[in-house]
């Protein structure tokens, strides 16, 4: 039945995109939010991937921008090429990104759609986010930068060792502070989370976060461990679906995205 369901959910999506896309310029992807994004050639399929194929990212994207759809000011943590920002910003009102993006790669990208897309109201900073002042080693890639830790890749020689600034202490140096939070940091999502506490407790954010347990595990904690420290500052966890989330959910093994409000 699961199987089925994907299918369904599959074929749906690429109908939606062909129909919304019909009319659409070679250059341009209009996103699920209704909002249209100019893009670079060798970026369009990413676009068309991350926000209309890939099913879990489909989801995801869609209930982040109906939760947020009265939310003025996002963060955008391990922003990548900027497909999130991009659609949070042009998808109507008077709203703003500051987006966290530490490879130099996959922020040169970002920084391109931003020219292309001039309307879009949003600052990139080369900042890792995570607990103040640690020194966290990452594993440099393509267009991505993954938190790699001092043994998960034997071996590993292109690493780069970059100090980490936490939510806290940027909203201390004057960032406006969020009222909603997308984090996607390849295992540093309790170090984000831990270096927000003061503004978790004091605006509690709409947070969209993708949990990656393996690396959680590797940096000795847990999806679970981040569930309670959410529930204790008063958050409750969410599915896709936008239904609570029970404790079990936190054991699975593969990589999920979950909602905290």
């Amino acid at each position: 039945m699961e199987h089925i369901d994907f299918l369904r959910n599959e074929r749906k999506y690429r109908v939606l995109y062909t129909r919304a896309n019909a009319n659409m310029p070679e250059s341009s992807v209009m996103m699920p939010n209704g909002c249209s994004v100019q893009v670079p050639a060798d970026l369009k399929q990413g676009f068309v991937r991350d926000g209309w194929s890939y099913l879990d990212e489909v989801d995801e994207f869609i209930r982040s921008m109906e939760l947020a759809s009265n939310k003025k000011t996002l963060w955008d943590i391990g922003a990548f090429y900027g497909l999130f920002s991009l659609a949070f910003v042009l998808g109507g009102g008077d709203r703003r990104a500051f987006a966290f993006e530490p490879n130099p790669a996959s922020r040169a990208k970002f920084k391109e759609c931003l020219s292309l897309n001039p309307a879009a109201q949003v600052e990139v900073f080369d900042s890792p986010v995570g607990l103040r002042g640690e020194v966290v080693e990452f594993c440099r890639g393509t267009f991505f930068t993954d938190a790699a830790g001092l043994s998960l890749r034997p071996g590993e020689k292109d690493l780069a060792q970059i100090e980490t600034v936490s939510v806290d202490q940027m909203i201390e140096e004057n960032l406006p502070p969020p009222d909603f939070i997308k984090i996607d940091v390849e295992g540093l999502e309790f170090d984000v989370l831990r270096g927000a506490e003061i503004l978790l407790r004091e605006k509690r954010p709409l947070l969209s976060m993708e949990l990656h347990p393996s690396l959680l595990h590797h940096r000795k904690t847990s999806a679970l461990a981040i569930a309670q420290y959410l529930q204790n500052i008063g958050y409750v966890c969410y599915t896709n679906k936008v239904k609570p989330v029970k404790k079990s959910y936190f054991e699975r093994q593969d990589n999920f995205r979950l909602f905290a409000m």
